[in-house]
């Protein structure tokens, strides 16, 4: 504890240690996420879509097999994009929803 004294006012008060104050981490962006996390990104109506077309599109029904097997996602792995990127070329979801769906860095619930 310190003390200012300037005559008319007495100030108490703590300094901050030198000890114990380091710079705040910076979060690194993420591009891992579970298969469940990478399912939710795609809203109700697509993952329908999506079901739908692997009944008769082996490619998506092999894509979703590896989701749904996997333990982890990679968001930037060349099959996961090129998978996500079918889905555009087949018009299952939009261009933009597709890379909005990769584009996008882990958030914190999405973690394995």
């Amino acid at each position: 504890m310190e003390i200012i004294d300037i005559g008319t006012h007495r100030i108490e008060f703590q300094p901050p240690s030198a000890e114990g104050t380091e710079p705040p981490i910076e979060q690194v962006p993420t591009w891992i996420i579970t298969p469940y996390a990478l399912l939710r990104r795609f809203d109700q109506a697509e993952r329908l879509t999506v079901r739908t077309a692997a009944q008769s599109d082996p490619a998506i029904d092999d894509w979703l097999s590896l989701v749904q097997a996997a333990q982890h996602i990679d968001l930037q792995h060349i099959e996961t994009v090129a998978g996500i990127n079918y889905l555009a070329e087949q018009v299952l979801i939009t261009p933009e929803r597709a890379q909005q769906i990769l584009g996008t860095s882990a958030e914190p619930h999405e973690l394995p």
